[in-house]
Protein backbone atom coordinates (compact mmCIF):
# COMPACT_ATOMS: atom_id res chain seq x y z
CA UNK A 1 0.00 0.00 0.00
CA UNK A 2 1.06 3.60 -0.58
CA UNK A 3 -0.03 5.26 2.63
CA UNK A 4 0.85 8.77 1.49
CA UNK A 5 -1.36 8.45 -1.60
CA UNK A 6 -4.16 6.93 0.50
CA UNK A 7 -4.09 9.89 2.88
CA UNK A 8 -3.89 12.43 0.06
CA UNK A 9 -6.97 10.86 -1.54
CA UNK A 10 -9.08 11.88 1.46
CA UNK A 11 -7.37 15.24 2.13
CA UNK A 12 -10.40 17.24 1.02
CA UNK A 13 -12.60 15.24 3.41
CA UNK A 14 -10.22 15.93 6.29
CA UNK A 15 -10.34 19.65 5.58
CA UNK A 16 -14.14 19.56 5.24
CA UNK A 17 -14.47 17.80 8.62
CA UNK A 18 -12.19 20.32 10.24
CA UNK A 19 -14.08 23.29 8.79
CA UNK A 20 -17.44 21.83 9.79
CA UNK A 21 -16.27 21.36 13.37
CA UNK A 22 -14.81 24.87 13.30
CA UNK A 23 -18.16 26.38 12.25
CA UNK A 24 -19.96 24.55 15.05
CA UNK A 25 -17.74 24.72 18.16
CA UNK A 26 -18.99 23.17 21.38
CA UNK A 27 -17.76 23.85 24.91
CA UNK A 28 -16.49 21.17 27.33
CA UNK A 29 -18.97 18.33 27.91
CA UNK A 30 -21.35 19.93 25.40
CA UNK A 31 -19.84 18.25 22.30
CA UNK A 32 -23.07 16.48 21.30
CA UNK A 33 -23.05 17.42 17.62
CA UNK A 34 -19.35 16.66 17.23
CA UNK A 35 -19.69 13.32 19.04
CA UNK A 36 -22.63 12.26 16.90
CA UNK A 37 -20.70 12.97 13.69
CA UNK A 38 -17.62 11.13 14.99
CA UNK A 39 -19.62 8.12 16.16
CA UNK A 40 -21.56 7.83 12.89
CA UNK A 41 -18.38 7.95 10.79
CA UNK A 42 -16.55 5.40 12.93
CA UNK A 43 -19.53 3.05 12.73
CA UNK A 44 -19.69 3.51 8.95
CA UNK A 45 -16.05 2.41 8.71
CA UNK A 46 -16.65 -0.71 10.77
CA UNK A 47 -15.23 0.36 14.13
CA UNK A 48 -16.87 -0.71 17.37
CA UNK A 49 -17.97 2.44 19.19
CA UNK A 50 -18.77 3.31 22.78
CA UNK A 51 -19.74 6.48 24.63
CA UNK A 52 -17.82 7.47 27.75
CA UNK A 53 -17.49 10.51 30.00
CA UNK A 54 -20.81 11.95 28.80
CA UNK A 55 -19.77 13.17 25.34
CA UNK A 56 -16.63 11.13 24.67
CA UNK A 57 -16.54 8.64 21.81
CA UNK A 58 -14.31 5.57 21.72
CA UNK A 59 -13.71 3.71 18.48
CA UNK A 60 -12.01 0.31 18.47
CA UNK A 61 -10.37 -0.95 15.30
CA UNK A 62 -9.41 -4.60 15.69
CA UNK A 63 -6.67 -6.04 13.54
CA UNK A 64 -6.96 -9.45 11.95
CA UNK A 65 -4.15 -10.76 14.16
CA UNK A 66 -3.84 -10.55 17.92
CA UNK A 67 -1.33 -8.18 19.41
CA UNK A 68 -0.95 -5.05 21.49
CA UNK A 69 -3.24 -2.05 21.54
CA UNK A 70 -2.23 1.51 20.76
CA UNK A 71 -4.54 4.42 21.51
CA UNK A 72 -4.87 7.65 19.53
CA UNK A 73 -6.28 10.57 21.49
CA UNK A 74 -8.02 13.58 19.93
CA UNK A 75 -9.71 16.30 22.00
CA UNK A 76 -12.95 17.80 20.66
CA UNK A 77 -13.97 20.80 22.78
CA UNK A 78 -13.81 24.51 21.97
CA UNK A 79 -13.26 27.69 23.98
CA UNK A 80 -15.54 30.54 25.15
CA UNK A 81 -13.98 33.03 22.72
CA UNK A 82 -15.60 35.18 20.01
CA UNK A 83 -13.81 34.54 16.72
CA UNK A 84 -12.34 37.49 14.82
CA UNK A 85 -11.24 35.66 11.66
CA UNK A 86 -12.93 36.58 8.40
CA UNK A 87 -13.15 33.14 6.79
CA UNK A 88 -15.99 31.20 5.19
CA UNK A 89 -15.89 28.61 7.96
CA UNK A 90 -15.97 31.18 10.79
CA UNK A 91 -17.70 30.06 13.98
CA UNK A 92 -21.46 30.30 13.79
CA UNK A 93 -21.79 30.04 17.57
CA UNK A 94 -21.56 33.42 19.29
CA UNK A 95 -18.93 33.43 22.00
CA UNK A 96 -17.54 30.01 21.07
CA UNK A 97 -14.50 29.21 18.96
CA UNK A 98 -12.04 26.44 18.14
CA UNK A 99 -9.08 28.59 19.17
CA UNK A 100 -6.90 25.68 20.28
CA UNK A 101 -7.03 23.46 17.20
CA UNK A 102 -9.20 20.68 18.56
CA UNK A 103 -11.23 20.79 15.36
CA UNK A 104 -8.04 19.81 13.52
CA UNK A 105 -7.19 17.10 16.06
CA UNK A 106 -10.61 15.51 15.63
CA UNK A 107 -10.43 15.71 11.84
CA UNK A 108 -6.96 14.14 11.72
CA UNK A 109 -7.95 11.28 14.02
CA UNK A 110 -10.99 10.63 11.82
CA UNK A 111 -8.72 10.60 8.77
CA UNK A 112 -6.43 8.05 10.42
CA UNK A 113 -9.41 5.90 11.41
CA UNK A 114 -10.75 5.89 7.86
CA UNK A 115 -7.40 4.98 6.31
CA UNK A 116 -6.48 2.31 8.85
CA UNK A 117 -9.94 0.74 8.68
CA UNK A 118 -9.10 -0.25 5.08
CA UNK A 119 -5.93 -2.01 6.20
CA UNK A 120 -6.97 -3.92 9.29
CA UNK A 121 -5.41 -7.00 7.68
CA UNK A 122 -2.03 -5.33 8.25
CA UNK A 123 -2.69 -4.69 11.93
CA UNK A 124 -1.23 -7.16 14.40
CA UNK A 125 -3.20 -5.74 17.27
CA UNK A 126 -5.74 -3.02 17.87
CA UNK A 127 -6.12 0.73 17.52
CA UNK A 128 -8.31 2.51 20.04
CA UNK A 129 -9.39 6.00 18.99
CA UNK A 130 -10.20 8.18 21.99
CA UNK A 131 -12.23 11.25 21.04
CA UNK A 132 -12.02 13.13 24.30
CA UNK A 133 -14.38 15.79 25.61
CA UNK A 134 -13.44 18.67 27.84
CA UNK A 135 -9.69 19.05 27.62
CA UNK A 136 -9.99 22.79 28.26
CA UNK A 137 -9.87 22.92 32.02
CA UNK A 138 -12.93 20.78 32.70
CA UNK A 139 -10.87 17.61 32.84
CA UNK A 140 -12.12 15.06 30.31
CA UNK A 141 -9.18 12.65 30.58
CA UNK A 142 -9.73 11.70 34.23
CA UNK A 143 -13.35 10.52 33.88
CA UNK A 144 -12.42 8.58 30.75
CA UNK A 145 -9.71 6.73 32.67
CA UNK A 146 -12.04 6.17 35.63
CA UNK A 147 -14.66 4.69 33.30
CA UNK A 148 -12.10 2.24 31.87
CA UNK A 149 -11.05 3.74 28.54
CA UNK A 150 -7.61 2.14 28.90
CA UNK A 151 -9.12 -1.31 29.43
CA UNK A 152 -10.94 -3.90 27.32
CA UNK A 153 -8.63 -4.26 25.50
CA UNK A 154 -5.80 -2.99 27.65
CA UNK A 155 -4.01 -0.04 26.07
CA UNK A 156 -0.26 -0.60 25.89
CA UNK A 157 0.74 2.77 24.42
CA UNK A 158 -0.90 6.08 23.59
CA UNK A 159 -0.20 8.83 21.06
CA UNK A 160 -1.33 12.44 21.24
CA UNK A 161 -0.70 15.34 18.89
CA UNK A 162 -1.41 19.07 19.16
CA UNK A 163 -1.18 21.76 16.51
CA UNK A 164 1.47 24.30 17.45
CA UNK A 165 1.68 27.91 16.17
CA UNK A 166 5.19 28.22 17.62
CA UNK A 167 6.51 25.43 15.36
CA UNK A 168 7.08 26.06 11.61
CA UNK A 169 4.37 24.65 9.38
CA UNK A 170 4.91 21.00 8.51
CA UNK A 171 7.57 20.38 11.16
CA UNK A 172 6.96 17.86 13.95
CA UNK A 173 7.90 19.11 17.40
CA UNK A 174 9.50 16.39 19.52
CA UNK A 175 10.81 16.33 23.07
CA UNK A 176 11.60 13.29 25.21
CA UNK A 177 10.60 13.60 28.85
CA UNK A 178 8.54 16.52 30.19
CA UNK A 179 7.02 18.67 27.46
CA UNK A 180 4.26 20.41 29.45
CA UNK A 181 3.96 21.33 33.11
CA UNK A 182 1.63 20.22 35.85
CA UNK A 183 -1.08 22.69 36.83
CA UNK A 184 -2.50 23.37 40.28
CA UNK A 185 -5.00 26.13 41.06
CA UNK A 186 -5.83 27.58 44.45
CA UNK A 187 -8.39 29.92 45.95
CA UNK A 188 -7.57 31.57 49.26
CA UNK A 189 -10.13 33.38 51.38
CA UNK A 190 -8.65 35.52 54.15
CA UNK A 191 -11.03 36.19 57.03
CA UNK A 192 -10.23 39.40 58.85
CA UNK A 193 -12.34 41.87 60.82
CA UNK A 194 -13.83 44.93 59.13
CA UNK A 195 -13.56 48.43 60.53
CA UNK A 196 -13.44 52.10 59.59
CA UNK A 197 -10.45 53.08 57.50
CA UNK A 198 -9.54 55.73 60.07
CA UNK A 199 -9.36 53.10 62.84
CA UNK A 200 -7.38 50.14 61.42
CA UNK A 201 -6.22 49.20 64.92
CA UNK A 202 -9.75 48.03 65.69
CA UNK A 203 -9.87 45.56 62.82
CA UNK A 204 -7.88 42.82 61.13
CA UNK A 205 -7.00 43.99 57.65
CA UNK A 206 -7.25 41.16 55.04
CA UNK A 207 -5.72 43.39 52.34
CA UNK A 208 -2.39 43.91 54.08
CA UNK A 209 -2.39 40.25 55.13
CA UNK A 210 -3.06 39.21 51.55
CA UNK A 211 -0.25 41.46 50.33
CA UNK A 212 2.16 39.82 52.76
CA UNK A 213 1.06 36.37 51.64
CA UNK A 214 1.55 37.19 47.97
CA UNK A 215 5.07 38.50 48.54
CA UNK A 216 5.94 35.52 50.73
CA UNK A 217 4.66 33.06 48.13
CA UNK A 218 6.84 34.66 45.45
CA UNK A 219 9.87 34.12 47.69
CA UNK A 220 9.17 30.39 47.65
CA UNK A 221 10.24 30.38 44.01
CA UNK A 222 13.11 32.87 44.22
CA UNK A 223 14.62 31.73 47.54
CA UNK A 224 13.69 28.07 48.11
CA UNK A 225 13.82 26.56 44.62
CA UNK A 226 17.09 25.84 42.86
CA UNK A 227 17.56 28.21 39.93
CA UNK A 228 17.87 25.31 37.45
CA UNK A 229 14.52 23.90 38.53
CA UNK A 230 11.37 24.99 36.71
CA UNK A 231 8.45 26.37 38.72
CA UNK A 232 6.01 29.21 38.22
CA UNK A 233 3.69 30.57 40.90
CA UNK A 234 1.37 33.30 39.62
CA UNK A 235 -1.38 35.27 41.34
CA UNK A 236 -4.17 36.03 38.90
CA UNK A 237 -6.67 37.80 41.16
CA UNK A 238 -6.72 39.71 44.45
CA UNK A 239 -10.18 40.91 45.39
CA UNK A 240 -11.28 42.79 48.48
CA UNK A 241 -13.46 45.70 49.52
CA UNK A 242 -15.32 48.34 47.53
CA UNK A 243 -14.87 51.62 49.43
CA UNK A 244 -11.91 53.91 50.14
CA UNK A 245 -12.63 54.32 53.85
CA UNK A 246 -13.72 50.84 54.88
CA UNK A 247 -11.35 48.04 55.78
CA UNK A 248 -13.22 44.91 54.60
CA UNK A 249 -13.53 41.70 56.51
CA UNK A 250 -12.48 39.39 53.67
CA UNK A 251 -10.07 39.12 50.77
CA UNK A 252 -9.86 36.53 48.02
CA UNK A 253 -6.70 35.46 46.20
CA UNK A 254 -6.60 33.20 43.14
CA UNK A 255 -3.38 31.63 41.94
CA UNK A 256 -1.78 28.87 39.92
CA UNK A 257 1.33 26.71 40.36
CA UNK A 258 3.19 25.09 37.44
CA UNK A 259 6.10 22.65 37.77
CA UNK A 260 7.89 19.97 35.75
CA UNK A 261 8.87 17.80 38.71
CA UNK A 262 6.27 15.81 40.72
CA UNK A 263 8.38 15.98 43.90
CA UNK A 264 8.78 19.73 43.56
CA UNK A 265 5.06 20.02 42.96
CA UNK A 266 4.30 18.26 46.25
CA UNK A 267 6.90 20.31 48.14
CA UNK A 268 5.50 23.63 46.91
CA UNK A 269 1.92 22.59 47.57
CA UNK A 270 2.81 21.95 51.23
CA UNK A 271 4.85 25.14 51.52
CA UNK A 272 2.08 27.28 50.05
CA UNK A 273 -0.28 26.22 52.82
CA UNK A 274 2.43 26.59 55.48
CA UNK A 275 3.11 30.18 54.40
CA UNK A 276 -0.59 31.02 54.35
CA UNK A 277 -1.18 29.46 57.76
CA UNK A 278 1.78 31.17 59.40
CA UNK A 279 1.15 34.64 57.97
CA UNK A 280 -2.57 34.64 58.81
CA UNK A 281 -1.91 33.31 62.31
CA UNK A 282 0.78 35.92 62.96
CA UNK A 283 -1.57 38.69 61.84
CA UNK A 284 -4.61 37.42 63.79
CA UNK A 285 -6.71 36.26 60.82
CA UNK A 286 -8.31 33.02 59.73
CA UNK A 287 -8.38 31.53 56.25
CA UNK A 288 -9.92 28.95 53.96
CA UNK A 289 -7.80 27.38 51.22
CA UNK A 290 -9.20 25.45 48.28
CA UNK A 291 -6.29 23.77 46.50
CA UNK A 292 -7.02 21.84 43.29
CA UNK A 293 -4.43 19.58 41.67
CA UNK A 294 -5.56 20.06 38.08
CA UNK A 295 -3.20 18.27 35.71
CA UNK A 296 0.02 16.26 36.01
CA UNK A 297 3.22 16.81 34.06
CA UNK A 298 2.91 15.65 30.44
CA UNK A 299 6.02 13.56 29.92
CA UNK A 300 6.79 11.52 26.79
CA UNK A 301 8.59 8.18 26.81
CA UNK A 302 12.04 8.77 25.23
CA UNK A 303 11.89 5.43 23.38
CA UNK A 304 8.50 6.30 21.91
CA UNK A 305 9.82 9.70 20.82
CA UNK A 306 12.77 7.97 19.09
CA UNK A 307 10.32 5.75 17.20
CA UNK A 308 8.30 8.77 16.06
CA UNK A 309 11.48 10.62 15.12
CA UNK A 310 12.58 7.72 12.92
CA UNK A 311 9.14 7.31 11.33
CA UNK A 312 8.81 11.02 10.59
CA UNK A 313 12.32 11.29 9.13
CA UNK A 314 11.47 8.47 6.71
CA UNK A 315 8.19 10.18 5.83
CA UNK A 316 9.43 13.74 5.44
CA UNK A 317 13.23 14.05 5.68
CA UNK A 318 14.33 17.11 7.63
CA UNK A 319 10.95 17.78 9.23
CA UNK A 320 11.84 16.78 12.80
CA UNK A 321 11.91 19.83 15.08
CA UNK A 322 13.56 19.06 18.42
CA UNK A 323 12.15 21.18 21.24
CA UNK A 324 14.75 22.39 23.73
CA UNK A 325 12.50 23.65 26.50
CA UNK A 326 9.17 22.37 27.79
CA UNK A 327 6.16 24.64 28.07
CA UNK A 328 4.86 25.74 31.46
CA UNK A 329 1.37 25.42 30.02
CA UNK A 330 -0.54 22.24 30.85
CA UNK A 331 -2.46 19.45 29.11
CA UNK A 332 -4.62 16.72 30.58
CA UNK A 333 -3.02 14.19 28.22
CA UNK A 334 -0.57 13.85 31.11
CA UNK A 335 -3.17 11.72 32.92
CA UNK A 336 -2.94 9.11 30.15
CA UNK A 337 0.85 9.15 30.22
CA UNK A 338 0.78 8.48 33.96
CA UNK A 339 -1.00 5.21 33.19
CA UNK A 340 0.67 3.95 29.99
CA UNK A 341 3.75 4.63 27.89
CA UNK A 342 3.40 7.02 24.99
CA UNK A 343 4.20 10.39 23.52
CA UNK A 344 2.79 13.84 22.97
CA UNK A 345 4.06 15.65 19.87
CA UNK A 346 3.45 18.98 18.18
CA UNK A 347 2.37 19.55 14.58
CA UNK A 348 3.73 22.84 13.30
CA UNK A 349 1.19 25.25 11.76
CA UNK A 350 3.05 28.58 11.80
CA UNK A 351 3.10 30.05 8.28
CA UNK A 352 4.22 33.65 7.91
CA UNK A 353 3.32 33.82 4.21
CA UNK A 354 -0.29 32.94 5.03
CA UNK A 355 -0.44 35.20 8.07
CA UNK A 356 -0.88 32.22 10.39
CA UNK A 357 1.01 33.63 13.36
CA UNK A 358 -1.52 33.95 16.16
CA UNK A 359 -1.09 31.95 19.36
CA UNK A 360 -3.44 29.39 20.85
CA UNK A 361 -6.53 30.83 22.61
CA UNK A 362 -6.38 33.96 20.46
CA UNK A 363 -9.57 35.14 18.65
CA UNK A 364 -7.59 35.25 15.37
CA UNK A 365 -5.99 31.83 15.77
CA UNK A 366 -6.13 29.67 12.64
CA UNK A 367 -4.20 26.73 11.22
CA UNK A 368 -2.36 25.84 8.03
CA UNK A 369 -4.67 23.20 6.60
CA UNK A 370 -1.95 22.01 4.23
CA UNK A 371 -0.34 20.12 7.12
CA UNK A 372 -3.41 18.09 8.11
CA UNK A 373 -2.58 15.24 5.73
CA UNK A 374 0.94 15.04 7.21
CA UNK A 375 -0.59 14.70 10.66
CA UNK A 376 -2.85 11.87 9.49
CA UNK A 377 0.03 10.10 7.78
CA UNK A 378 2.18 10.39 10.91
CA UNK A 379 -0.54 8.82 13.04
CA UNK A 380 -0.99 5.93 10.61
CA UNK A 381 2.72 5.27 10.14
CA UNK A 382 3.35 5.21 13.89
CA UNK A 383 0.45 2.83 14.46
CA UNK A 384 1.81 0.43 11.85
CA UNK A 385 5.36 0.77 13.14
CA UNK A 386 4.37 0.13 16.75
CA UNK A 387 2.14 -2.86 16.05
CA UNK A 388 4.44 -4.42 13.46
CA UNK A 389 7.50 -4.04 15.64
CA UNK A 390 5.69 -5.71 18.50
CA UNK A 391 4.83 -8.55 16.14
Amino acid sequence: MNLKEEVESINNEIIEWRRDFHKHPELPFEEERTSNIVENLLTEWGLETERMARTGVIGLLEGEEEGKTIAIRADMDALPITEKNDVEYKSQEEGKMHACGHDAHTAMALGAAKVLSKYRHLLSGNVKFIFQPAEEGAGGAEPLIEEGVLNNPTVDAIFGMHVAPEVPSGKIGLKPGPIMASADDFKLTIKGHGTHGAQPHEGVDPITIGSNIIMSLQQLISREIKALKSAVLSIGAFKSGDACNIIPDRAEILGTLRTLDPELRCYLKDRIEEVIENVTQAMKADYELEYICQMPVTSSDPEFIEMIKEVNENMNPGSNFMIDEPSMGSEDFGYFLEEVSGAYVLLGIRNLDKGLIHPLHNPKFNIDEDVLSSGVELICENVLKYLNDEK
